[in-house]
Formats: C-alpha cells, structure tokens, sequence
C-alpha cells in the first residue's frame, strides 16, 4: 500500500487543524501513560509529534519511520533518536521496548499482522502498546486532505481481532477527535465543545480509534511460516537520513 510522504504529514502538523489534534491525541496519551519515568519508549509510523513529552522523562526515547515513508532528523536538539526500519523487521533484539506509540503507520502496512508480531518481538513481557489509526465510520478516513484520510482505515472489530492475532490482549478501544476535518477559525476556536459533545452524542463517527494493549508473553509455538528477523544483539550505528 502506497505511504504518504513524510514531509506531507510533517506539514499536516505544522498546520491549525494538525496542532488541534495533536493536542488532543497528546492528552489522551497522557492519560493512560502519565508517568514514564525510566522506561524505553518507542514510536512507529509518524510518532514523533506524540514522543516529544517524552524525551525528558523516559529512560529511552527513538522513533521509527517506515522505509516506504521516508524520514526525518529528530529531535532538531540533542542526539538523533530517529531511523528507518521496514514494517516487518527491525534492527533491534528482543525485548528492547516497555511502551511502544504507532500512528500513521498500521493503515499503510501491506501485512498487518506481521508487522504487529514484529512489534510484539520487540517489546518487553507485559509492555504497553498505544496504536491510533482512521476509524472506518468516521468523516475523517472519508477525506483525503489529512493524513487519517489515506491508507486502509479500520473499526473496532476489526482492530480487536487484529490485535487477539498478533498475540495482544486489547485494554481499551477509544474514540477519538469528534470534530470534523477542516480547517476554519470558527470550528477550531469551537473544538472542545465539540470534542466534549460528540463523545457522548456521536462516539461512533470519531475520525481516529485509539487502542491501548498489552503485550501476552504465553507463546509457546511459533506458528507456521512466521518471519524471524535475524538481527544482532549489540547496539547500531545510525546515520541521519534527509526527508
């Protein structure tokens, strides 16, 4: 499935309508995750709007952008903590990560399921997994002016069977962001009146689904076919790669 470029969901955040929802999807992370204070966190897909919180409080912070995306320097300050990966191996050894953020990534994915027991590789027993992806029902995945209009969107059903698969126990199955995907004055200065009414009125017409899950450790076969990315265990070196 054909990525969006980095630099048009870079531009999606600099932009009124991206800063709104950045916001938005910022406090509902914060919510479940309010203390990450010696922990390794990781990002997949565009997550580097959604880490930055993080930097000064995580034991470990590194964003990872698909190959078919492209990449970015990040952070601007302070050593790099960003790389290109492909969605079904990483370079990393097992059990790098406590908490791992994917957004803007599983909808672009051609194997989803794949990509998500890679994920599940490389996270701790018992880690946390936050996913946020285009709600199927919602006017958001409808649009292709935001990035959450492109790639394969998903419902609720479909994420929970996904996850259930890929060896996740899903927590929770959010809604998110209830405004429409347009950029006016009028509408923004209005989103959290909007955002607190259309949870309770429309939650089913959200434009993003956010999924929190853990990580279930009892796998005790490997099912038939499963890649294993070979990897070695000693740290890499990674250059930065210009968007």
């Amino acid at each position: 499935m054909m990525h969006l470029d980095v630099t048009e969901i870079r531009d999606f955040y600099s932009s009124r309508l991206g800063q709104t929802v950045r916001r938005y999807i910022c406090q509902k992370i914060k919510q479940h995750w309010p203390d990450a204070r010696g922990s390794a966190i990781a990002g997949v897909g565009f997550p580097t709007p959604y880490l930055r919180p993080y930097l000064l409080e995580a034991a470990q912070v590194a964003a990872f952008h698909p190959a078919g995306q492209g990449g970015m320097i990040w952070p601007a300050e302070g050593p790099l903590r960003a790389a290109l990966v492909d969605e079904d191996m990483f370079p990393l050894p097992d059990a790098s990560f406590d908490r791992i953020i994917e957004i803007h990534g599983l909808e672009f994915f051609s194997d989803v399921e794949m990509h998500l027991k890679e994920i599940w590789r490389i996270m701790r027993p018992e880690g946390r997994l936050i996913l946020i992806v285009p709600n199927r029902s919602g006017l958001w995945a409808q649009m292709d002016t935001t990035p959450f209009g492109h790639g394969q969107p998903f419902s609720r059903g479909q994420l929970r069977d996904l996850l259930v698969r890929s060896w996740f126990r899903p927590l929770s199955i959010e809604p998110l962001v209830h405004f429409a995907p347009f950029e006016t004055p009028l509408r923004l200065t209005a989103s959290p009146a909007i955002e607190r009414i259309g949870a309770k009125v429309w939650p089913r017409f959200c434009g993003m689904l956010m999924v929190e899950a853990i990580k279930e450790v009892a796998q005790p076969i490997r099912p038939k076919g499963l890649k294993v990315s070979r990897v070695k265990t000693s740290p890499i070196s990674i250059s930065p790669v210009p968007a």
